[in-house]
């Protein structure tokens, strides 16, 4: 009999082993001389909560531990972060770089990164492709958060039900609002009409320019976004060419906090068309803007026929349409 309980205390320890075993990593990690001797804590990056920790005697802290579910973390000493990756249970390797490898999310991964190294990447078709083949890579979330301009509602909607955290998230259901209103106002769709104050404080409907004009660009910016500002002297050389084949530039000048500060930057910078000011979060929530400049090219039937575009890209469709 004791050799039966002995055996089964024997199996039964083992089946316990493997089951610790199947939800065990642990991560190397490159520490730089100056951090020798401190500690290395592994914090989940969503939550903050420490997922291990050790103190770094060497080149290399080795940090272990156990995770049911993979999360994105973050290494940090010294309050300085080291790496950024998943744990996830396996083997991770951190390389000076602070690129991760060894597990399945962190290989997804890092195939990114080495793709991105590509002169002619495309990085932002690169971050959408991944995300489309790995919406339950926790890296997913980060760069849906850094590409949320690229995320169709179907995208969104596939990334959340694999991270349900994401719709914890206070902003979330703003940015799926936001990407089917930027659908929805997309090439091939009719604008959004709206009423904004003109430069002499009259309330003005966008369509009494869009509708007297062969083709209208507008161009949502604001005072204080340098690349909005750069983008300007464009728009004026652009309406000073064409205003009279038919062209108008509206400026739409939104997220003010200072009033007055729109109608300054107008005649600092020399705008010579119309501008509406006083726009809110409800007026760029029409169009799904979550970041500025944008400009839309629209032609005289209301139907939008470029949107995001700048620069010479826009000169070419503005001198490609009125040339017809």
């Amino acid at each position: 009999m004791k050799q039966t309980l002995t055996a089964a205390a024997i199996i039964a320890a083992a089946a316990l082993t493997a089951c610790s075993d199947k939800n065990a990593f642990d991560v190397n990690i490159p520490v730089p001389e100056d951090y020798r001797g401190q500690t290395v804590v592994l914090l989940n990056t969503v939550d903050g909560d420490t997922l291990g920790l050790a103190t770094a005697t060497d080149s290399i802290v080795t940090i272990s531990g156990t995770i049911e579910t993979p999360v994105h973390a973050t290494a940090v000493c010294n309050s300085m972060p080291l790496a950024a990756f998943v744990v996830e249970p396996g083997s991770i390797s951190i390389t000076d770089d602070g690129v991760a490898s060894g597990t399945p999310a962190n290989d997804q991964y890092a195939k990114l990164i080495e793709d991105t190294q590509a002169d002619d990447a495309d990085h932002e078709t690169l971050a959408l492709e991944f995300m489309k083949a790995n919406p339950g890579n926790p890296h997913s979330v980060f760069l849906f958060l850094n590409y949320i301009h690229l995320a169709d509602v179907e995208l969104i909607d596939t990334i959340a039900a694999h991270n349900p955290d994401l719709r914890s998230n206070p902003n979330f259901e703003r940015i799926r609002s936001n990407s089917i209103a930027r659908s929805n106002t997309s090439a091939g769709n009719k604008y959004i009409d709206f009423t904004l104050n003109n430069a002499a404080g009259k309330e003005t409907p966008l369509s009494s320019y869009v509708d007297n004009a062969k083709l209208t660009i507008v161009d949502f910016w604001a005072s204080w976004c340098g690349p909005c500002r750069a983008e300007i002297p464009n728009l004026v050389d652009l309406y000073k060419q064409y205003k009279n084949k038919g062209l108008q530039v509206v400026g739409v000048d939104v997220w003010e906090q200072d009033e007055t500060a729109g109608p300054e930057a107008v005649k600092n910078l020399g705008i010579p068309y119309p501008v509406l000011y006083g726009g809110t979060s409800a007026t760029t929530d029409l169009y799904g803007i979550l970041g500025i400049p944008t400009i839309l090219v629209i032609d005289n039937q209301g139907q939008i026929i470029a949107r995001d575009i700048r620069g010479e890209e826009l000169a070419k469709a503005v001198s490609d349409y009125l040339q017809k």
